[in-house]
């Protein structure tokens, strides 16, 4: 039997250009959920008005990523003061309530389904099924609901891009690295003899 010695690094002990094959090693393994963003994102339309079973996405670098979601929404459920509060500085987040809340006042017992369809996940696979509206400007509301909800999905793709972003920058991955302590050779790549 032959005994064969490795000297192993630290992240912090290697060379730039090693550190760059890390932290390239660490992102090829690691896999995005979104999680949190995706559990803050039905928070939010739910303040809009909106039940949200599931948020279906695909990113951040293909012609076809993006985000949609399915569920139903009621005019009556919207709060457009409650998501203010719970989101005060999202200007964005500010207009899409506002917008929400002027349908609702033109619509107040207006509901509708939206539902995924097709192969992507972007704001334009889906499919949405309204509930009789009772204004005479049903179709120009319906087309405004349908634009809203869609304004809302390119929200909920934004917030899982800068998320990712964020989690993939380079001090977020050196970070992740040094506390799971892992170790490399001085070229920067993973030693498996641990």
């Amino acid at each position: 039997m032959k005994t064969v010695t490795i000297k192993t690094y630290s992240y912090s002990e290697l060379s730039h250009k090693a550190q760059e094959r890390a932290r390239q090693w660490y992102r090829e393994g690691m896999e995005y959920d979104g999680e949190c963003q995706i559990e803050d994102a039905k928070q939010c339309m739910a303040f809009l008005g909106f039940d949200i079973k599931e948020i279906y996405f695909t990113g951040f670098s293909s012609q076809g990523d993006g985000a949609c979601f399915e569920g139903t929404w009621q005019a009556s459920a919207v709060n457009a003061a409650g998501l203010k509060e719970h989101a005060p500085i999202d200007k964005e987040l500010h207009d899409l309530a506002d917008e929400f809340e002027r349908l609702a006042k033109l619509e107040p017992e207006g509901s509708f389904r939206v539902d995924h369809r097709g192969h992507y996940s972007h704001r334009f696979c889906t499919e949405f099924s309204f509930d009789e509206m009772q204004s005479d400007m049903q179709d120009l509301n319906e087309m405004n609901l349908k634009e809203a909800s869609r304004d809302c999905m390119a929200w909920i793709y934004r917030q899982l891009e800068k998320d990712y972003e964020w989690h993939n920058a380079d001090e977020q991955v050196a970070e992740a690295i040094e506390c799971n302590d892992y170790q490399f050779t001085e070229e920067g790549k993973r030693s498996v003899y641990l």
